[in-house]
């Protein structure tokens, strides 16, 4: 397990050589096969993951220490037997606290990890999908999976440079939007379809890539539903005459 810790602490590290070693300990081949398939953003956090679940199960060695980055203490030396442990040498991130010193820290750090499997979880139901309707759902549960995930971020990092959570701020809620007339409609469709043929291009050249397809299942679903809102304002303004 001392190689995978070499390799997250390895700021470039390449993303064939980390499926390499998660096909050595993982059991789960699917998941293996998957990763292996292309390279990208989701996977890349995916693989990261993984890799750092497998360190739970690696003796004298604690998950959160590996992944804030705290140094694991010596073994304590048995009388005059030669100590072969390797020591993990991994350098604190500044501001960094130990593990215990703050609950709320260690609180977050849990449940934003927590938030990333839910949402690894999410993704690979999307393409079961369905219905736009049920892709929908799934891409706006992703959203909030990560809107939650970057607003735990903020509050780590926020500690991490200043030593104090930071002060929630209510803000004021937003009106809700009014009725679209026809050339606000007709913009918005215009604007999506060109949104649209552009993920579909990117998703063509990156076949393997979660986070494309979920662009673009999401901007299907707001185009399908634009041209409904045109559907009905024409049949309104054809009544109406």
């Amino acid at each position: 397990m001392e190689e995978i810790i070499e390799y997250l602490k390895n700021e470039e590290r390449s993303y064939q050589e980390g499926v390499t070693l998660l096909s050595r300990y993982c059991k789960n081949r699917m998941l293996v096969n998957t990763l292996s398939r292309s390279e990208s953003f989701a996977h890349k956090q995916k693989l990261e993951h993984e890799l750092t679940k497998l360190l739970k199960d690696k003796p004298k060695a604690d998950f959160k220490t590996v992944v804030l980055g705290k140094p694991e203490p010596d073994p304590e030396p048995r009388g005059k037997t030669e100590n072969t442990s390797v020591v993990i040498d991994l350098k604190p991130r500044k501001g960094v606290p130990e593990s215990g010193a703050n609950a709320e820290y260690d609180s977050l750090v849990i449940e934003r990890s927590h938030l990333y499997s839910e949402r690894c979880k999410l993704s690979n139901t999307l393409a079961d999908a369905e219905t736009d309707e049920a892709r929908l759902e799934i891409v706006e549960k992703i959203e909030a999976i990560e809107k939650s995930r970057k607003a735990i971020g903020q509050k780590l990092k926020h500690f991490e440079e200043h030593g104090t959570f930071p002060v929630e701020q209510v803000k004021p809620q937003e009106p809700e939007l009014t009725e679209l007339d026809r050339a606000d409609l007709l913009k918005k469709r215009n604007n999506l379809r060109s949104q649209v043929s552009k993920a579909k291009k990117a998703v063509e050249k990156k076949p393997g890539d979660v986070t494309k397809q979920e662009k673009l299942a999401k901007l299907e679903v707001e185009l399908n539903t634009v041209e409904l809102q045109l559907k009905q304002v024409t049949e309104q303004e054809n009544a109406a005459e």
